[in-house]
């Protein structure tokens, strides 16, 4: 069994690119889904205010802090968005200063036909303390993946037939066909691949990042990534970039992730007390469990909330998707590609 999974995109030129997740059963088939990109610069550039506001006057930080988070929809270009308060752990004087700075921002990049650019998140803690302080997070959109560009279309096989459909979460089956010597091993293992597309019909180039086991999974998969097109480019376009990841697993296998406490999580974590950063577990719907992918240094770590995502846990998610373990526990790579899943208590982490 074969579970393939892309990592993320590398893009020559802003909003073109290629990134997809597949998660599914090969020999004999394989499924996959919707691409994904990150903000881009034009906008969150926009977005360098707030700094400046502190803790409104007459009222008192409680002891934990007081959190505030905020929905921000921009109905066209330059114009001043809605607020509105998804979440407020403290008086209400703490939202509308929240409110009154987040009408400032301004959105100058935003294409009035693109409604997908529209909402935005921004989660903002009054800390408490003889000197309080306020920490405006960033702003990010709404939902993730949510500047996705429909252009799945352009990514099809050699032969013009669809790599992938929007329509269809898991995605049409797909087969690989195993190099020789790969089918009489029982060990699996992980290969991460770097794919650059530099025409609309001809194949990809192909660099191993990373593997761990038979030598043979890496010609499977150079094999099969040859069949990749990306039909959208033009003559003249700048390279387009993925990368992707690809499991051999023993046939009915599946992979069991290591089991953690917070503590024991948080203690494998490179430079924690360098992180800067406080996450109030109690405004998360906490206790809860998250299961992570590590993937660092090849790509962003790969987060899933156990029994469902929370919107509340949006910021605590986005920093476990950049956290790197300590070298002297990551020898030659030995976590990459590992699930470890950890429940986290009822407590704020403040590591300021």
């Amino acid at each position: 069994m074969i579970f393939r999974r892309a990592l993320g995109c590398l893009v020559a030129a802003a909003l073109s690119g290629l990134c997809a997740i597949a998660h599914a059963q090969i020999a004999p088939d394989v499924s996959a889904s919707a691409p994904n990109r990150a903000l881009p610069p034009c906008e969150s550039a926009t977005f360098e205010r707030g700094i400046k506001v502190g803790v409104p006057p007459g009222t008192q930080v409680r002891p934990l802090g007081v959190v505030v988070r905020v929905l921000l929809e921009f109905p066209e270009v330059n114009a001043e968005p809605t607020v509105t308060v998804t979440f407020n752990s403290g008086d209400q004087a703490f939202a509308d200063v929240v409110i009154e700075e987040a009408k400032t921002y301004r959105l100058p990049c935003l294409k009035k036909d693109n409604a997908l650019l529209l909402r935005y998140v921004q989660e903002v803690q009054f800390v408490g303390g003889d000197a309080p302080k306020v920490i405006w997070g960033p702003i990010r959109p709404a939902e993730r993946g949510s500047l996705v560009a429909p252009k799945t279309d352009c990514f099809k096989s050699a032969d013009g037939s669809p790599r992938w459909s929007l329509q269809s979460p898991g995605g049409p089956a797909i087969g690989i066909v195993l190099s020789r010597g790969t089918q009489s091993s029982s060990a699996g293992g992980s290969v991460i691949a770097k794919i650059t597309f530099r025409g609309p019909d001809v194949a990809p180039e192909t660099e191993i990042l990373f593997r761990r086991g038979d030598r043979y999974f890496e010609h499977s998969v150079r094999d099969y990534v040859a069949g990749y097109r990306w039909t959208c480019m033009k003559e003249g376009d700048l390279p387009v970039e993925t990368r992707q990841v690809f499991n051999f697993l023993p046939r009915d296998a599946a992979p069991v992730p290591a089991r953690l406490t917070l503590q024991q999580f948080l203690g494998a974590v490179d430079k924690i007390a360098e992180q800067k950063v406080r996450f109030d577990f109690t405004t998360m719907g906490c206790p809860f469990t998250f299961r992570l992918h590590y993937m660092m240094p090849f790509w962003l770590n790969d987060v899933a909330e156990v029994g469902g995502a929370k919107p509340d846990r949006r910021e605590f998610v986005e920093w476990l998707r950049n956290i790197k373990a300590k070298p002297e526990l990551n020898l030659d790579n030995k976590l990459v590609d590992r699930d470890f899943e950890v429940s986290v208590p009822c407590l704020v982490l403040d590591l300021l």
